[in-house]
Order: structure tokens, then sequence, then C-alpha cells
């Protein structure tokens, strides 16, 4: 097995916590739609306007996160979802050594780069 491959074990592990990713978004999507809905607008169709973007954009941001899951790219999915604090350190902590040293590393890298 190289240093790219997730066990069976782990595999399973990464649909679990994408799943739970894409619960997490998409709770933080209907948080911000009833937002949207219960703040006043000028006329019905400013508020179709709104919600229409407000729904494209998370369409968007899903389709790039979610969209061709396969094996291949779990470890990045789980990544990503970690950097963008979706994904806890306990999550993570669920995957062997090496794999979870590799996840936090790339996040510390991400924001060393962020805040520079």
């Amino acid at each position: 097995m190289s240093k790219d491959d997730l066990t069976k074990a782990e595999k399973a592990l990464s649909r679990e916590l994408i799943n739970k990713g894409l619960q997490i978004e998409c709770d933080g999507f209907l948080k911000g739609l009833r937002e949207i809905l219960d703040t006043e607008a000028e006329t019905p169709h400013d508020k179709f306007l709104e919600v229409f973007k407000f729904v494209n954009e998370f369409n968007e941001q899903v389709a790039w996160r979610y969209d061709h899951v396969t094996g291949g790219r779990y470890r990045s999915i789980v990544t990503g979802l970690y950097v963008d604090d979706i994904l806890t350190d306990e999550d993570i902590d669920r995957y062997n050594k090496e794999n979870a040293d590799r996840m936090r590393d790339f996040k510390r890298a991400v924001q060393r780069d962020y805040e520079q």
C-alpha cells in the first residue's frame, strides 16, 4: 500500500465524515436561507433574487466539493472539510497517525499562507 492509500476502514470513515460535512453544510445553508426569508425586502422579486443567488452559490460550492466523490478523492475532500473547520481535530484523530498528521500539516500550511 502506498503512502497515499487509505485503508478500507479509513475509506469507510471518509465516507462517514464526508456525509457529516455535507449535513453540516446543508444545516448552515438552511439557517442562512431562514435569515434571508426573515428579512424585509423592497419587493417580492428582490427577495426572490436574493434567495436565488444564495441557493445558486451554495449549489456551486456543494457541487465543487462533493461531485465526483470517489475513493481517490476521499482524503482531499476530508482535508478540505477540516481546513474549513467543518470537521474537527477529533474527527481527524480517527485516522491512522500518518494520515491524520498529513491532514494537520496541510491545514497548518494553509493557515500560515492565509496569515501572510
